[in-house]
């Protein structure tokens, strides 16, 4: 497996369209996540925002774990909306310190990121403090995977 190069770095506030569901397991996750995010950015565009930004997932749980996890896909947005249709709008909170790495390429590749951010955290004197967070900075649907760009971010503070 390739270890990533992980970092720390502050998350500012940042408003969000999103909609919520559980995902079976981590290898199952692709239809729903698709399903998601279209129903999100439909929603966002029908609201007059025509150039949205990236989407995000946050995987909500305060334990990792590997079946039925509590999952968010959202679209960042540059101005409040107003909610509806299962459709979310909130300011998601900014994260004083993040753990991150870059994973360039395939979603096969999140496996490896993950584990060495986690590794990191434990191995620098860091916990987890908040939900792990997937920023797609490069992606097309059916497009080239090698082209692929995601962030993972984990906010974390100082042991102690």
């Amino acid at each position: 497996m390739a270890s990533h190069e992980v970092s720390l770095k502050s998350l500012n506030p940042q408003w969000v369209a999103s909609m919520s569901s559980i995902i079976p397991d981590y290898q199952n996750c692709g239809q729903i996540f698709e399903d998601l995010f279209d129903r999100v950015f439909a929603y966002v565009m029908g609201q007059g925002i025509d150039q949205p930004g990236p989407g995000l997932v946050i995987y909500h749980d305060t334990v990792l774990r590997d079946l039925n996890i509590p999952v968010e896909a959202t679209v960042i947005i540059p101005q409040v909306i107003p909610g509806g249709l299962g459709v979310q709008v909130y300011e998601l909170p900014g994260a004083e310190t993040a753990a991150y790495t870059v994973l360039y390429g395939s979603f096969e590749g999140l496996e490896s990121a993950y584990k060495s951010v986690f590794d990191w955290i434990g191995s620098n004197g860091y916990r987890m403090i908040g939900s792990p967070r997937e920023l797609y900075l490069e992606y097309e649907r059916g497009g080239d995977e090698s082209k692929f760009v995601t962030e993972i971010q984990v906010p974390v503070k100082p042991m102690g």
